[in-house]
């Protein structure tokens, strides 16, 4: 091995030598039975065990294992190398009567071994390098005297690995004398157990790094998710901002030219075109501002606020029958009414008329073209919290595509339409029924969807028959 491209003394620095303690030096024809001897490493090997369980890294844990090996194999020299990515790294320690020109040939014959038993490449075996580490001292490391110092060194070198995985590294101990198979057994079971301590180190490591990383990125996802919300909530309340201030300045002009079409409608003398194109006007500028009166309303529902109610006697009857009317000279004969022939209560006029025209908009819309929409109208009586309550209910029944148990969940929620209605093409704001739900829950009522095989698509909204008791309630 003098020949090696690595016999460089300039390509590792000297280590940390271990001081002299008296011991008696065991010759190759020890006393010792086999037998004992096998007991004694078995010793050595169990405690080495144990320390490896609490294995903290090799600078602080490999010379106990060497303090511990001592008294079973009196090494002179002790060379460990591992590869980790792109390092190897190589450490040694020696007894203190060990030259220099051994600590040479010591770390050439095991960087050479690193290269034959682990298949380095050229990289790595030119990358070789000694790093120095400090270590404790060995109380029982062996020494020997002048002469033995001049006996040849024999070396048992093994290769560290895990699980018949390739070789990560190498373990070389060096003595004076001839070693036996014995030896080689015992340096096996040696770096069988420092090459799984090793590995289970850095694995460790690696899953706490891995750990750490993951929860950094997850800081950084967080931080930018929370940063991207508070972006959302400013840019909504900027955009719902706009949306109430400009629906409110539209009502000025668009009042102006409602009034216009009726003034032309009163003119004498116009002719019946002139006419019905004013009562077109007058209608659709009607539509728009409807359409205001929606925007404001469901930004009202959205900030939390009950909307405006005047509370009046009427018959609901008489009411949903001319809404219906409208509503035919629109979509044609789609509706049946199914109500008593009068149904006196306390509500809101204009409220009630948006909670019919919305439903029945959205069952003509979505719902089968082949098949009426049917309104149902019935008086009932509910105990709520120990108080007989009577109630008016009104349905809205379609059948057609089916409504998902997910868009039941959130289909009074402002500005969300079912998959079935985005699906469609149909255009909308998705404003109708979060409107039902707010004018409903204005009067003390609620409202709900059940959708299936059977009866199709119904919505239901509930009304105390009188509401006035809810104003009085809560106050002005």
């Amino acid at each position: 091995m003098t020949d090696s491209p690595l016999n460089d003394e300039k390509s590792f620095s000297l280590t940390k030598k271990l001081p002299t303690v008296e011991h008696k030096p065991r010759a190759p024809d020890n006393t010792l039975s086999w037998q004992e001897q096998a007991y004694d490493r078995l010793k050595v090997l169990y405690e080495v065990g144990k320390l490896l369980s609490t294995f903290e890294n090799v600078e602080k844990t490999f010379p106990k294992i060497l303090d511990l090996c001592s008294t079973s194999f009196p090494f002179r020299t002790a060379v460990l190398i591992e590869k980790r990515g792109s390092s190897v790294m190589t450490a040694m320690w020696n007894v203190e009567t060990v030259t220099a020109e051994q600590i040479a040939r010591a770390t050439t014959s095991s960087k050479e071994s690193f290269i034959y038993l682990t298949g380095a490449s050229k990289c790595e075996s030119a990358n070789l390098r000694t790093t120095e580490m400090s270590s404790r001292t060995l109380s029982h490391a062996q020494t020997r005297t002048q002469s033995e110092n001049k006996d040849p060194e024999s070396y048992i070198v093994l290769p560290l690995y895990v699980d018949q995985l390739p070789a990560f590294g190498v373990l070389q101990l060096g003595g004076s004398y001839p070693l036996c198979e014995k030896d080689v057994e015992f340096v096996d079971a040696l770096s069988n157990l420092v090459a799984i301590a090793i590995d289970r180190y850095y694995r460790i490591q690696y899953e706490r790094e891995l750990k750490a990383k993951e929860a950094l990125e997850s800081s950084h996802k967080l931080s930018r998710s929370e940063a991207s919300v508070t972006d959302l909530e400013t840019e909504r309340e900027l955009r719902e901002n706009f949306v109430s201030l400009l629906s409110h300045d539209l009502r000025t002009p668009l009042s102006a030219a409602k009034i216009s079409a009726q003034l032309i409608q009163r003119e004498v003398g116009i002719t019946e075109t002139t006419r019905s194109l004013a009562s077109r006007i007058v209608f659709n500028m009607n539509r728009v501002d409807q359409m205001i009166s929606d925007l404001l309303d469901a930004n009202r529902i959205r900030s939390g606020e009950k909307l405006p109610l005047n509370i009046e006697p009427f018959d609901l009857i008489a009411l949903v029958g001319r809404t219906l009317e409208e509503l035919t000279t629109i979509h044609g004969e789609r509706f049946i009414l199914k109500a008593p022939d009068i149904l006196d209560g306390y509500w809101d006029q204009r409220s009630i008329r948006r909670i019919i025209e919305n439903l029945c908009n959205n069952a003509i819309k979505y719902g089968s073209p082949d098949a009426p929409t049917i309104l149902s109208l019935s008086q009932n009586t509910e105990k709520i919290t120990d108080q007989i309550t009577d109630q008016v209910t009104i349905e809205v029944q379609n059948t057609g595509d089916l409504i998902s148990p997910e868009d039941q969940k959130t289909l009074f929620q402002q500005f969300r339409r079912s998959k079935t209605a985005q699906d469609s093409g149909k255009k909308g704001w998705g404003i109708g029924l979060s409107l039902v739900r707010g004018v409903a829950e204005a009067h003390g009522g609620t409202v709900k969807v059940a959708s299936d095989a059977e009866r199709g698509t119904v919505f239901t909204v509930t009304l105390p028959i009188d509401s006035r008791t809810l104003i009085s309630k809560e106050g002005p």
